[in-house]
């Protein structure tokens, strides 16, 4: 594998079982933030691919503001599903970083959670989303969630950062 087109692409976003491939390419970003963010967790970054995977509107229909007493908690499905999704995608992202790591690419893997928080500010360190939108896969909201096409606000994300370069593309 030398070359990493579009056609490749498709075909991982495939084997990696996820709906949303986006690829920011930090040459050619409007985003000096994101690059600075980029470059502080891994340097010479060149490329951003972010993952990701729709979150079931039947689980999501089943949210409740109130229930009754008594009443069973159906929202309790959000959970396991929510940890479902993330395992998953943060699989596909160490998968990824792996594949770019065979072929002489510094990669680091973002999972899915735990993206490490600056507590003075209670910012992550990363913003996927901003990710997401930069690689064409939707825009930012104004309740500040990644709105895609196919899925509205009703997704889950994790990147890999890696020394690969690509051109800014998504596939869906």
């Amino acid at each position: 594998m030398g070359r990493f087109d579009p056609d490749f692409m498709e075909e991982i976003k495939n084997q990696l079982d996820v709906e949303l491939l986006g690829i920011v390419s930090l040459q050619t970003s409007t985003s000096d933030e994101l690059k600075g963010r980029a470059i502080s967790i891994l340097l010479n970054v060149k490329s951003i691919v972010v993952l990701g995977k729709e979150i079931f509107r039947e689980v999501v229909s089943l949210l409740k503001s109130r229930k009754e007493a008594g009443e069973p908690e159906y929202g309790e499905l959000l959970g396991p599903h929510s940890d479902y999704l993330s395992g998953h995608l943060t699989g596909a992202a160490h998968h990824l970083a792996n594949l770019f790591r065979r072929e002489g690419h510094r990669s680091l893997p973002l999972p899915a959670v735990g993206c490490p928080t600056d507590q003075r500010f209670m910012t992550a360190i990363f913003s996927y989303k901003h990710a997401g939108e930069l690689a064409g896969l939707g825009r930012i909201g104004k309740h500040s969630l990644l709105i895609t096409p196919e899925f509205d606000p009703r997704v889950r994300l994790a990147c890999v950062l890696t020394g690969a370069h690509f051109e800014n593309s998504h596939l869906t």
